[in-house]
């Protein structure tokens, strides 16, 4: 359904309190979204990244699209969005992210421009404003970036850039300290085609490796020599037509990041999936296990949208070229606790979302869906999450129905064991007692 109102709510402090108990998150018993749409000015909008640009506590977006341009989407607070601000950078830009390259606590911009052979770097002054790039970065013709990452690979307490070009090469930039770089070796990557990267821990020696999807069903693993250096190249199967993302999370809870992509057939009759293969804890991984999602997966990534502890899975169903009829969706999987995940259930959003990233985007402690939508009436959706344990009768809303729910709590003695009482129970000590009920009465006041 659309959302035309945001959702009132009492105060962080008791947002707080409902949210967490005795350090513990509350879950929800079911998932329910609400959906909004803002137009976009660029069209075919391909990547986008999330962040707080502008130092106001809330989660801005940036969006890059084929036509040339990204745009930035500053957030009011309530998961609503100023009028976008449009930038132009050239023909087929393909990936955008938000780093802190220069170490100044605000984040930077790093866009690329993949016919012109060319990286901009945008430097943030703290406002989230930006005009001209601070840094261009030109290659050769034959390179073109594709897809990049950053992270600190030398150890050196700044941010690196390792790019993907020309499919089947990655090149390092060394940042300098001060968000400016030098041009680092480069690693090829046998098998052809590749896609997306992720820069993580992969084997638990505190640096930082890199992973990369192959279309022909290969994820390959660059070991960190702890300086930088890419040495150790691994080869691991996945499925075939392994498509654009690949994303690194702990799926199963045992202290080690896993990894996730999907596939997309160029056949219609073949399957799509969302494929998760396993890290052994020493960055070995296992056959992929795979779950039906919706036509042409694009991007996955994860996060506990149900509270319950554990990561979920979003997948933007790009439905390229309208191979399929609408809806336009996304596939949402539920954690089980042990990194599988239940059969997907679907959210439409606008034409052919190509990625997808969970977010608390107003800011009300759970997360939300943020999806950039290639189609040409190009637009940012939302999924506004209605997981609410303070909304205990589940009429979207914290009112004084819900306080009066609570007030029944004051029986005395073991009140704190029910569901509804426990949230109340602020001090944890097994009752709702004069000091639970005034913390909460200062807290709507305030």
């Amino acid at each position: 359904m659309i959302r035309h109102e945001l959702r009132p709510g009492p105060a962080s402090l008791v947002l707080s309190f409902c949210t967490i108990i005795q350090g513990q998150p509350v879950p929800c018993s079911d998932v329910a979204f609400e959906h909004s749409e803002t137009a976009s000015p660029n069209r075919g909008l391909w990547n986008m990244d999330i962040g707080d640009l502008d130092g106001d506590g809330d989660m801005d977006v940036v969006a890059v699209g084929l036509d040339g341009k990204f745009s930035i989407f500053k957030n009011r607070g309530d998961g609503s969005f100023e009028e976008p601000a449009l930038h132009v950078i050239g023909e087929d830009p393909r990936c955008i992210l938000l780093r802190d390259l220069d170490s100044d606590s605000d984040l930077d911009i790093i866009v690329s421009n993949s016919l012109g052979h060319t990286v901009f770097v945008y430097t943030n002054s703290g406002s989230g404003d930006f005009d001209v790039p601070s840094a261009t970065y030109e290659f050769a013709e034959n390179v073109r970036p594709l897809d990049f990452v950053a992270g600190d690979f030398d150890g050196d307490g700044d941010l690196d850039i390792a790019i993907d070009y020309t499919y089947g090469s990655v090149i390092l930039l060394w940042n300098r300290g001060d968000g400016h770089f030098d041009l680092g070796p480069t690693y090829g990557i046998p098998g052809g085609t590749t896609y997306e990267y992720v820069a993580e821990d992969l084997d638990g020696d505190n640096d930082l490796d890199l992973a990369v999807v192959s279309y022909a069903g290969r994820v390959y693993v660059l070991k960190n020599n702890g300086n930088g250096g890419f040495g150790d190249l691994q080869a691991y199967e996945t499925p075939r037509y392994s498509s654009l993302p690949l994303a690194a999370a702990d799926l199963d809870g045992d202290g080690d990041l896993d990894l996730a992509g999907t596939n997309s057939p160029n056949a219609r009759p073949d399957p799509t999936g969302m494929w998760v293969i396993f890290n052994d804890g020493m960055g070995h991984f296992g056959p992929p296990t795979v779950y039906p999602v919706g036509p042409w997966p694009d991007d996955v990534h994860f996060g506990d949208l149900d509270r319950d502890g554990d990561l979920d899975a979003v997948v933007a169903n790009n439905n390229t070229f309208n191979y399929y009829p609408p809806p336009h969706d996304v596939s949402i999987l539920l954690n089980r606790g042990d990194g599988t995940f239940e059969s997907e259930h679907r959210e439409a959003v606008g034409v052919e979302p190509y990625a997808a990233m969970p977010c608390d985007l107003d800011g009300d402690l759970d997360l939300d869906i943020v999806v950039a939508n290639f189609g040409w009436d190009a637009s940012i959706s939302v999924l506004f999450n209605l997981c609410d344990p303070c909304d205990l009768d589940r009429d979207s809303d914290v009112d004084l129905v819900d306080g009066a729910m609570i007030s029944g709590c004051l029986a005395g003695p073991g009140s704190g064991s029910t569901p509804e009482c426990a949230l109340a129970d602020f001090d944890g000590d097994g009752d709702v007692d004069l000091r639970d009920w005034t913390a909460l009465v200062a807290a709507f006041r305030g």
